[in-house]
């Protein structure tokens, strides 16, 4: 009984003890309302510190917090993270909040938690985790419909459905699923629904039923109540008309509504979304003039683009900006050195966008590790008062925990400045595969053949547009399908060829598996070798170059070797980039796979043979 005693009075203690030392964390309403509101509606630097607390408050009361509290905390951090951060992070919170909804009369404000969930996803082209959501969504749904709350929740949920589907080009579905949402909004005055449910319904009339008079009759019934939409709807209904007429010809009525839809894009509030349709409008104004002949209108309109700023537009935009100014150089006769500066632009736009980017994650990265750190020594402070309070075997248990919260820390650290190493190396491998004198020899190798092979030269155009876009792509993410790895290779040394067709010749082969093999890799590892061996093992040989390239599965990597028959590492002077970004990559490769990068000069086993065989593997991620 006394021994009973003591371990009561210990207990207490101890409980008193600890709730001294996280009095910050407490759950108090007042600061949790505080810092919500911070974080949704300031930019200031503080508000890291902000989400850390919050997230820590949650961690540390867990139990005493209720579930709606903890999905608005969780929704809360993935605004801040969609805002400051970056777009996958806030995925995470966005479908933890969601999965605090428990109930089937959901709030408008538990529907945003779904809605945000889903569109992030949706936006990343992860439809399966759209789908996902979706059918979280689905299980809190009543049936049978009785109400117009009930109406409201189905409609959002066949909405989901509509987009999945027309996305992933399965457009019966879609049309089924969007004349399901139309049914539910129809009776109702939900103008805006309506409007989008027809719009939507004319696009899978033209582009999948080839249908095109009843998608212009869809389109001609909703603009007799245009007056009832928000210029933003209009802008899409008229835009929509103008691309249908485009397609079919009749290029005068497709600029007369490209230019009706340009007058209710000026009507929106100021938004970075209005400077994206602005740029959008003028593209399409600067293409049907080109159709239409009127040179001087497109030029003016291609300009507009330039002038609203090439930093506030997105790729796509980029990419048809690009194309129509190559169209209009090419029906004028003008020079490309315009459209060369434009394209240096839009590349550094583009590559300051990825650096800023990757500046904010480890802003993010430094800030999360010294939080961690502050809590660890307030943690610590709080076990060494505790450690007054107790019995002698305490100092053994503490002390294996401080070893425990150094050994994290190191862990974190080391995590940290192999993340930071990841980011440099993609930023480093960026910069070596859209070199400017890469950039300045396509074009100019394309400009020689427009008298020669107009078609030629557009395709060889389109081709070197969406390689530009397939090495941001990849550079953007940690892993990427194998296949469009393979195509951004296959499209660059199709490219390299193009002033020299006999310069070389290349070729996959596959063991053990296929080229479309379900699987993702770190972007950017195999580009630099064969750059090398075009700009370097090629050099001066007399005989056509040969790059054969030679894929296998190995359990849970992809083993990978490039073998030229160039000059070898005899002749060769890599230069100072080249051989950074090698080291970067051994050493990706080392921490990753344990293995190290082999590059063997084929002279030195066999003195009759030339060339370069280089052997790696790398890490592989499964969908």
């Amino acid at each position: 009984m006394p021994k009973f005693c003591f371990l009561i009075v210990i207990s207490l203690l101890l409980f008193q003890g600890c709730e001294r030392g996280y009095k910050r964390n407490t759950a108090d309403p007042k600061r949790i309302v505080y810092l919500t509101k911070e974080l949704v509606n300031n930019t200031h630097d503080s508000i890291h510190d902000f989400a850390m607390e919050l997230n820590g408050i949650m961690e540390a009361n867990r139990a005493n917090i209720s579930d709606s509290l903890k999905a608005e905390i969780n929704f809360t951090t993935g605004v801040y993270h969609r805002n400051h951060v970056s777009i996958d992070s806030s995925s995470i919170y966005f479908q933890r909040a969601m999965e605090y909804v428990k109930d089937t009369d959901m709030s408008a404000r538990e529907l945003s938690y779904f809605y945000w969930a889903w569109i992030t996803y949706f936006r990343q082209e992860k439809f399966g985790d759209s789908k996902a959501v979706r059918n979280r969504y689905r299980t809190l749904l009543r049936t049978p419909i009785s109400n117009e709350k009930d109406r409201t929740n189905w409609s959002i949920y066949y909405y989901y459905l509509e987009n999945e589907f027309f996305e992933t080009e399965q457009y019966d579905s879609a049309f089924y699923y969007n004349r399901l949402k139309m049914d539910l909004v129809r009776a109702s005055k939900d103008t805006i629904n309506n409007a989008s449910g027809f719009i939507r319904e004319a696009e899978i009339y033209y582009h999948h039923f080839k249908n095109p008079k009843k998608a212009f009759s869809t389109l001609s019934y909703l603009m007799k109540r245009d007056t009832l939409l928000l210029p933003g709807y209009n802008r899409q209904l008229y835009n929509t008309y103008g691309i249908f007429l485009f397609h079919e010809g009749d290029y005068r009525r497709s600029f007369d509504f490209y230019l009706k839809g340009l007058s209710f894009v000026k009507q929106m509030d100021e938004s970075p979304a209005k400077m994206a349709h602005l740029a959008n409008n003028y593209c399409n104004l600067g293409e049907v003039c080109i159709k239409l002949g009127y040179f001087d209108k497109a030029e003016k309109y291609l300009d507009s683009v330039r002038d609203i700023g090439l930093d506030k537009i997105d790729e796509d935009i980029h990419r048809n900006y690009l194309e129509y100014k190559f169209r209009l150089s090419h029906a004028t006769g003008a020079s490309v050195e315009d459209i060369v500066t434009d394209l240096n632009s839009i590349r550094q736009v583009q590559a300051d966008r990825y650096i800023e980017k990757s500046k904010k994650e480890l802003v993010a990265l430094s800030r999360s590790k010294e939080y961690e750190r502050v809590l660890a020594t307030e943690k610590k402070e709080t076990e060494v008062k505790n450690l007054r309070l107790q019995i002698g075997f305490m100092f053994a248990i503490m002390g294996s925990a401080i070893l425990g919260g150094i050994g994290f820390l190191f862990y974190r650290q080391r995590k940290l400045k192999f993340e930071q190493q990841s980011l440099q190396m993609q930023q480093r491998l960026l910069r070596s595969q859209m070199n400017p004198h890469f950039t300045f020899n396509t074009l100019y190798a394309i400009q020689a053949q427009i008298k020669k092979e107009p078609e030629a030269a557009t395709h060889y155009l389109l081709k070197f547009s969406r390689l530009l876009r397939l090495f941001l792509e990849n550079s953007m993410g940690d892993y990427i399908p194998l296949h469009q790895e393979i195509e951004s290779l296959k499209k660059y040394m199709d490219l390299r060829k193009l002033g020299n067709p006999n310069l070389f010749t290349y070729k996959f082969q596959y063991e053990n598996m296929e080229e479309d093999e379900p699987i993702s890799i770190p972007p950017m590892l195999l580009q630099p070798f064969i750059e090398n061996s075009i700009d370097h093992g090629f050099l001066g040989i007399h005989s056509q170059g040969k790059i054969d390239i030679r894929l296998s599965m190995e359990k849970e990597f992809l083993h990978c070797e490039i073998e030229d028959n160039g000059r070898g590492i005899s002749d060769r002077k890599p230069t100072k980039k080249k051989s950074a970004s090698v080291q970067l990559i051994a050493n990706f490769i080392k921490k990753t796979t344990k293995r190290e990068l082999e590059i063997i000069n084929k002279k030195d086993q066999n003195p009759n043979e030339n060339g370069l065989l280089v052997r790696f593997r790398v890490p592989i991620s499964h969908p």
